[in-house]
């Protein structure tokens, strides 16, 4: 039976109560992807015990995150550095 959700990000989504006891989630397999806490059940699909959490989310999306702005900040340094070393 198709799962009623919301694309919230492309690293999360609001699960609608499904009417069913698992929810299966199609994307690739990646440990990464949590329904609340819970880690996928199997090795090797994305699936799901619903216990009424309602957020699938990408979990390690936080750390590339952070070292997005890390790398950001680090290149503005850089760009000040050479403009005002002359």
């Amino acid at each position: 039976m198709p799962l009623n959700y919301e694309k919230l990000s492309p690293v999360k989504y609001k699960i609608n109560t499904p009417s069913e006891k698992f929810v299966i989630f199609t994307e690739n397999y990646n440990k990464n992807w949590q329904l609340g806490y819970q880690k996928p059940k199997l090795e090797a699909v994305n699936v799901y015990e619903f216990k009424g959490e309602n957020a699938l989310e990408y979990k390690r999306f936080k750390l590339y995150l952070l070292s997005y702005v890390i790398s950001a900040l680090a290149l503005i340094f850089l760009i000040i550095k050479l403009k005002y070393s002359k």
